[in-house]
């Protein structure tokens, strides 16, 4: 009965601990997105799967502007003005996202 209350107490640190230090990860890669933007723009190839990834979290018009734009640079400007107004819970999905599609571009600019 002892160890059921010792794991409990684990669980319940490691809870606390997982909550406290939930919010560095995020600003990190809000910082990551923000500092490799203008690389991002250039190099991302793979825009409209990553904007179906996230399509539940940017508005119809934005997702749509995507699509439209001609270029991956153009479709890259108009996410990021969705992420910009999306702030942090967007950026860190963004990031998720980008990690998946490309993630050799991710760890060559340093992942988080």
């Amino acid at each position: 009965m002892g160890s059921v209350s010792t794991d409990s107490e684990r669980a319940g640190a490691a809870q606390l601990v997982s909550a406290q230090s939930a919010p560095a990860p995020q600003s990190a890669v809000v910082r990551f997105v923000d500092d490799h933007r203008a690389e991002l723009i250039q190099r991302v190839t793979l825009v409209e799967p990553i904007a179906d990834a996230l399509k539940h979290l940017i508005q119809d018009e934005a997702y749509s502007n995507i699509r439209a734009a001609r270029t991956s640079q153009e479709k890259m400007r108009v996410l990021y003005q969705a992420l910009h107004s999306g702030g942090p819970v967007l950026k860190a999905a963004f990031y998720t996202a980008l990690y998946q599609k490309e993630p050799h571009l991710v760890q060559h600019l340093g992942a988080v």
